[in-house]
């Protein structure tokens, strides 16, 4: 007979164990409208309980009783002290419910999960399929990428794995701004200067960028440079739609140079560890733009104005500002042709997400009102909004005074990894080009760490040494994996057979604890489009081990089958670490 799976998620599975109880103890007890809600705590607020419920003060004053009398009634009526996982019930305080856990069976419980499904445990069905288009990053190809665009990278790429990990059919795009007004001085700037190549050793992006700032002062200093920079951009709409075929010298000169810069961009997110399913390009729904222009004047949502350009009037959504969808000289802008980019995702897929900067918020509400205008559905638009990054003054020089681009940012945390790294004496016994290796990923680590830990919604003042810092940053998520699997290699021991019954002391029931509640928090990062509450996961379940590694002895236990059951422990913490760090896109090391 084949062995019945344990559950995918165990901690949900406490929960709704403790609630039910508790619900048909109130149903009993009290004559109540409607299902009560029952919190759980898995933080109680005593440090012999494992969880806890405020349930009695919230229902107080709807029966009428003091809230520790509701508790004790609670209690009589119910039948918590015989739950399975469950070891003792108690009141206490004002009218907390504190209940300890049987130990030894929710230990055996998790471990089972954690060993039965392996690199998929965590993973709940919550996509059931579904298919989903996931676009981030999108920067200008006309210079390298900025931190600000190494945030937006990490919040997608992010959320786009935990989204694969819980079943969503996820495409993940990049849309290219490829005939825009800046790519359009950086065209012209190209022709002018002969086709230049991009010399050997040099990223092209960074070349191409240095390209588009000669234009900029160029144009600046000679203002009627502007209009023939809106020449090339005219004709090259005309030539996508077949206006005019004379532009094919100017069109190559578009593609080329956003084919560059893209280029460099793809390298630098690939050092990041982002990926893309698809690049589309902003240049394909020129013809739908136009279509989607015609709609909206037939329809009367949409007017000429007298200087020739086409309007959309939104007052009626509350927006004051008019939306622009044609230059007087009948040419479409981004905002029209990101109109049709969003019908185009909205009929391949179930729903859509964007992560964009948060001054985009106003280009959002003109986009939804203008898709609600054609009988599309809004709401199957959800925008994460991000906040900037800020870098402590004079903590990098830049080239020339520009920005920090994200190629100089990760050779900075490179450099402060591998003098963190000797501080710590993390590495000493490696060469140069392992200790290169590590300080490589630890830096990467330690910026999508960083970056991932803050709320999208915050901006970051990004600090060095906390990101950087073996007890608060990446190197400490990273350190407790590699801690781990220094104890496995060293015991070498392939342990089948183990109680769970030793592992009921606190530190090594705190982990087990906190390996049991991963599931439940990739699937409130995936609802609630977070990052965030993944990272502060990875975070507190590392400093369970920590505690555990420093307080517990393993190889060194008090007998043999207190050693196996350990040993088991770290070994299933390891499984659950490395699902943690590989949505979160922390490199795994095995040493440190």
């Amino acid at each position: 007979m084949a062995e019945e799976a344990p559950p995918h998620d165990p901690y949900s599975l406490l929960v709704r164990t403790i609630r039910t109880s508790i619900r048909d103890a109130v149903s009993s007890a009290y004559d109540v409208d409607e299902p009560v809600e029952v919190p759980v705590d898995p933080e109680p607020p005593v440090e012999d309980a494992d969880v806890a419920t405020p349930v009695a003060l919230s229902l107080a004053k709807e029966v009428g009783e003091e809230p520790r009398r509701v508790a004790e009634t609670i209690l009589e009526e119910s039948d918590l002290d015989e739950v399975v996982l469950v070891d003792e019930a108690r009141v206490e305080g004002p009218g907390y419910i504190n209940i300890r856990l049987n130990r030894p069976q929710y230990a055996a419980l998790v471990l089972r999960s954690v060993f039965y499904y392996g690199e998929e445990y965590g993973s709940l069905d919550l996509g059931m399929g579904r298919p989903a288009i996931l676009e981030h990053t999108s920067a200008n190809p006309n210079g390298p990428l900025h931190i600000g665009h190494g945030r937006n990278a990490i919040i997608g790429d992010i959320l786009a794995r935990c989204m694969v990990f819980t079943n969503y059919d996820v495409e993940v795009q990049y849309y290219v701004n490829d005939m825009g007004k800046q790519i359009a001085m950086l065209a012209w700037k190209y022709i002018k200067e002969g086709r230049p190549e991009v010399p050997e050793g040099r990223k092209p992006d960074e070349f191409f960028g240095e390209l588009y700032a000669e234009a900029a002062r160029e144009i600046e200093e000679d203002p009627e440079l502007e209009e023939v920079v809106e020449r090339f951009l005219r004709s090259y709409e005309r030539y996508l739609l077949e206006e005019e075929s004379r532009a094919e010298r100017i069109a190559e000169a578009f593609q080329t140079v956003v084919e560059e810069c893209l280029r460099g961009h793809i390298e630098t997110l690939e050092r990041l560890r982002v990926a893309h399913d698809r690049f589309v390009y902003e240049s394909e729904f020129v013809e739908d733009a136009v279509e989607i222009v015609e709609k909206l004047v037939e329809m009367g949502a949409a007017e000429e104005r007298d200087d020739g350009a086409v309007v959309l009037d939104l007052e009626d959504y509350g927006i004051d500002k008019e939306l622009v969808l044609t230059r007087s000289d009948g040419t479409t802008l981004y905002t029209t042709r990101d109109i049709a980019y969003h019908l185009w995702k909205l009929g391949r897929a179930a729903f859509v997400i964007d992560v964009l900067g948060a001054d985009h918020k106003l280009a959002v509400q003109q986009l939804k009102a203008a898709l609600d205008l054609l009988d599309a559905d809004p709401d199957r638009v959800d925008v994460i909004f991000y906040e900037f990054i800020h870098l402590p003054e004079g903590s990098m020089s830049t080239r020339k005074g520009r920005y920090v681009t994200l190629d100089e940012f990760l050779d900075e945390a490179k450099r402060r990894a591998l003098e963190k790294m000797r501080e710590a004496g993390v590495a000493e016994d490696l060469d140069e080009e392992e200790r290169e290796e590590i300080a490589e990923n630890v830096a990467i680590g330690a910026v999508r760490f960083a970056i991932a830990r803050v709320s999208p919604n915050k901006p970051i003042e990004f600090d060095w040494d906390e990101a950087l810092d073996f007890r608060r940053g990446g190197p400490f998520i990273q350190y407790a994996y590699a801690r781990a699997r220094s104890i496995l290699r060293r015991a070498d021991e392939d342990v089948q057979r183990f109680d769970a019954a030793h592992l009921d002391d606190d530190h090594s029931f705190e982990l087990v604890f906190r390996m049991s509640m991963f599931p439940r928090q990739v699937a409130q990062c995936v609802r609630k489009r977070r990052p965030d509450i993944l990272a502060e996961y990875a975070y507190e379940l590392a400093r369970a081990f920590h505690t555990f590694y420093e307080e517990v002895p393993v190889l060194h236990a008090e007998d043999e089958e207190v050693r196996k059951a350990r040993l088991k422990l770290v070994e299933a913490f390891t499984i659950v670490m490395e699902n943690v760090m590989n949505l979160l896109g922390v490199p795994a090391l095995e040493r440190m």
